[in-house]
């Protein structure tokens, strides 16, 4: 379907998600390997509401950062993939 691999790569990138495209039985097996290895490398974070605040059920504006240093103290270059916001869901 025309367009379909464009609309897949947007909510791609509007979930931090994912996509890999190959073209043959090999590049299936590296693809796939390397989305398992980035699984390993992965946090999960959740999220609450304070106690005075309350579920507009607004987008609330995701923003990741991260410092890392290696043995030596250098300061690590990281690839970051996240979602741009998260909703809260109504309980």
């Amino acid at each position: 379907m025309p367009g379909t691999v464009e609309v897949v790569a947007d909510i791609t990138n509007q979930t931090g998600g994912e996509m890999a495209h190959v073209g043959s039985a090999r590049r299936y097996v590296e693809a796939f390997e390397k989305l398992i290895s980035d699984l390993t490398a992965r946090y999960t974070l959740g999220f609450t509401l304070e106690e005075n605040e309350q579920n507009t059920g607004r987008l609330h504006k995701l923003e990741i950062r991260v410092k890392a240093r290696d043995e030596r103290g250098n300061e690590r270059k990281m690839l970051i993939s996240a979602r741009s916001g998260y909703y809260l869901s109504y309980e």
